[in-house]
């Protein structure tokens, strides 16, 4: 039993040597560790957009528009913002990020620990929001071929046509991401006493909810609401009150309604009247329009400016009250998460 006991004795002091040793040794190495891990903020200080930490992820490009305020992603507890230019783009501690000048701006955010970085690239324009008014026409697949093309969104105030060989612009329309409003069914100028420009406004939105699914919250009277009748007055300040919908006038045209208008004074009229860092411009189905806007698009870019349609504006312009608040904008449908 002596011999048995002695036996057992030493076998236990050698493991409680051996995981003492352990003990130690992971400790060591734990303190190594921790002495050599990076403070997150004085790297950030020296190099706060250098690819230092262990997992960084790119969110990839987004547009932001001049004086707009975007959140870039869901809210997230302790994580820390900078813009490497806070001339072209600032961001708050919550990552809401402003444009505020043309240009392009990395956007980082990083978590406490230092061991995750996000960035994004974010391209600050000017905007504009091609608008494209009337019926619709064979013109009108030339310039969805050019918006297409040129990977632009438009918004389009249409008028009521029955004919079935138009039919399928409305569904094109659609279905390639444009914006759709309401420019009455009849487009008529001098019908414009309350009563009856309010049913030919219902008459045009029963038209494309029951023919083509297509709801809308935005109007645009025939010729702009800019006038001296008393009808057409009363008529734009009820619609005003009621805040149905959203009435939009422009800021710029390339005056292309004309019968003789040539490409040159689309042009012409383009850069004369095309100035602001926020402008809605007049167009319609015409042929020279049609011919002209893969040139007008190439032409707003290289100018600073952007496109997006109508129902993502934070406001629209309305002659004689000027930039009002877009009270049926479209809410952002996805945010992603930071890391």
């Amino acid at each position: 039993m002596g011999g048995n006991s002695l036996s057992k004795n030493k076998s236990g002091g050698v493991a409680s040597t051996f995981f003492l040793f352990c003990a130690l040794a992971v400790s060591v190495v734990f303190c190594v560790q921790l002495l050599n891990k990076p403070n997150p903020d004085d790297q950030f200080e020296e190099l706060p957009f250098e690819a230092w930490s262990s997992k960084d992820f790119s969110h990839g490009d987004i547009i932001l528009f001049i004086g707009r305020t975007e959140p870039l992603a869901n809210p997230c507890e302790g994580i820390h913002w900078a813009s490497d230019d806070p001339q072209i783009a600032n961001v708050d501690e919550d990552g809401n990020v402003t444009g505020l000048s043309v240009g392009d701006v990395t956007i980082t955010a990083w978590n406490e620990s230092g061991l995750f970085a996000a960035r994004w690239l974010v391209k600050v324009r000017k905007t504009a929001y091609l608008t494209i008014d009337d019926r619709l026409n064979k013109n009108t697949d030339l310039i969805l071929d050019a918006l297409r093309d040129k990977g632009v969104k438009a918004t389009f105030f249409l008028c009521m046509d029955k004919r079935s060989s138009v039919f399928y612009l409305y569904e094109r329309i659609k279905n390639e991401g444009h914006a759709i409003g309401n420019h009455t069914a009849n487009h008529s100028k001098k019908d414009l006493a309350t009563e009856y420009f309010l049913k030919d406004l219902q008459r045009m939105d029963d038209f494309l909810e029951s023919e083509h699914g297509i709801s809308t919250r935005f109007m645009r009277f025939p010729g702009g609401s800019s006038g001296k009748g008393r009808s057409k007055n009363h008529t734009k300040k009820i619609l005003l009150d009621d805040g149905w919908y959203t009435m939009v006038d422009w800021t710029a045209t390339v005056g292309d309604s004309a019968k003789k208008t040539s490409y040159s004074s689309v042009m012409t009229n383009l850069k004369r009247t095309c100035k602001d860092d926020t402008e809605i411009i007049l167009m319609h189905n015409t042929r020279v329009s049609a011919k002209a806007l893969p040139d007008i698009i190439d032409y707003l870019r290289e100018e600073g400016y952007e496109f997006a349609r109508i129902d993502d504006a934070p406001q629209v312009f309305v002659f004689g009250k000027g930039w009002l608040d877009n009270k049926n904008m479209r809410e952002r449908e996805y945010l992603p998460d930071v890391f």
